[in-house]
């Protein structure tokens, strides 16, 4: 130990490693000794609340949260060794692998009970759930549509399918029974050519393959937001129900939103996303349309425009009959007290800056197209009608089918593909 020219004491490096073996050890049970130095050394949790408590100043503290945390985990891994963690890292990774295996084979087994589980994942077979022979919700088969009545092929997605509802509350019945009260001289039938998650593309498809046994006079594509999202997913050609049990699990815990914002965050995904033959990669939100300007999504809108006019192509060459497109809209597009408990709430803006873009996409659309087009996101704004979904799930109640039903009916009338009637009873006010 040595003085310094003022009278203190200095501390060599073996001194000061003897003092804090001491206070570490409290040798002989006292303690450190009197008037040494105390250094308070950070805990790692101390760290971690300032961590977590910086991250949350962000609007999306996830991001930060994660980088953070696989930061530790590398550090622990490359620079200090840490085998315990490694074997944690390991360990949560084959359990997650494991996880995602067994709950894939799941889910495509119980899908597989009712839907085929390629990517069109169309509906089996099932009379006693109301399915005919084509996969087509109906209770009559192909057979029964004859010349002697016009007929609509009503394609769609889930909205137009029914979801939750009974065959006679569903958009086609109560269309065809809005039709049968016009014009009760005229024999008007509406086919249901739709089911759950479907999209131009899947029902173009299906269109090709039974449309005509069905003698229709009209084919009308009920165009839903996340339909753009869907058209990009059937390109990768991977069956609709090989889905992700994590991701589910998660979503249905209400982090759909966080789990998003960390796709859209990951670089790699621009590498996993080539199979959907975009330059870049596709949004994750399914109704990216509504949550960012129109000029943003234009590039992954192309596809579904493709499949309109093949659609349309098919039913001028093939069919030799008219086809139009009705846009849907989503309850938070048009009011912010429909569907209060949506477990989805997160990944969209209600009545957010960007609910009218895809009204833009479709007045862009018009002039390129030799189809009418018609959104009606203005007729469920003046329709009084409430609610028109259910509370925790964005489908349309059967009021809400009948607010969309009479929105087409006027729709096809105005563009004149409906047949004219001797004498038609006026439509209900």
């Amino acid at each position: 130990m040595q003085k310094c020219e003022h009278g203190g004491t200095l501390f060599n490096a073996a001194t000061a490693a003897n003092a804090a073996n001491q206070f570490d050890t409290g040798a002989a049970g006292t303690g450190p000794c009197p008037g040494s130095v105390i250094v308070n050394r950070p805990k790692p949790w101390q760290f971690g609340i300032c961590f977590v408590a910086c991250a949350l100043l962000f609007e999306h503290p996830i991001i930060p949260l994660v980088v953070g945390l696989a930061a530790c985990l590398l550090f622990q891994v490359i620079f200090k060794r840490n085998r315990k963690v490694l074997v944690l890292i390991v360990s949560t990774a084959l359990s997650i692998a494991c996880f995602e295996w067994m709950g894939r084979l799941i889910i495509k087994h119980n899908a597989s009970r009712f839907y085929n589980t390629d990517v069109d994942h169309r509906f089996k077979p099932d009379a006693a759930r109301g399915i005919n022979k084509d996969g087509i919700r109906s209770p009559v088969e192909a057979d029964d549509y004859t010349d002697h009545t016009f007929n609509i092929l009503l394609l769609g997605d889930s909205f137009v399918y029914g979801v939750h509802l009974d065959h006679a509350d569903t958009i086609p019945v109560q269309l065809e029974k809005h039709f049968a009260g016009r014009y009760p001289d005229k024999k008007i039938r509406v086919v249901n050519f739709a089911w759950p998650s479907s999209s131009p593309g899947p029902c173009y498809r299906l269109l090709k393959n039974v449309g005509a046994k069905y003698k229709p006079d009209l084919v009308v594509e009920c165009l839903d937001v996340t339909d753009f999202r869907d058209d990009l997913r059937a390109l990768s050609d991977v069956g609709y129900w090989d889905y992700s049990p994590t991701v589910y699990l998660l979503r249905r815990l209400g982090f759909g939103g966080e789990l998003i914002q960390l796709h859209d965050a990951w670089r790699p995904r621009i590498w996993f996303r080539r199979s959907e033959r975009l330059s870049q990669p596709a949004p994750a939100y399914w109704q990216f349309v509504v949550c960012q300007p129109f000029a943003a999504s234009l590039t992954f809108m192309k596809e579904t425009e493709r499949n309109l006019n093949r659609i349309n192509d098919y039913c001028r060459d093939v069919l030799q009959v008219p086809f139009a497109v009705v846009l849907f809209p989503r309850n938070f597009q048009y009011s912010d007290k429909e569907c209060p408990y949506d477990p989805a709430r997160d990944t969209y803006d209600v009545l957010g800056p960007y609910v009218r873009e895809p009204e833009r996409w479709l007045e862009s659309l018009k002039p390129r197209v030799d189809f009418p087009c018609e959104s009606l996101l203005s007729w469920f704004e003046a329709s009084p009608i409430f609610p028109k979904c259910f509370d925790d799930d964005p489908h349309w109640t059967a009021a809400g089918c009948g607010v969309a039903a009479e929105g087409i009916a006027r729709f096809l009338e105005a563009k004149n593909l409906i047949p004219p009637a001797s004498a038609p009873n006026p439509p209900p006010n």
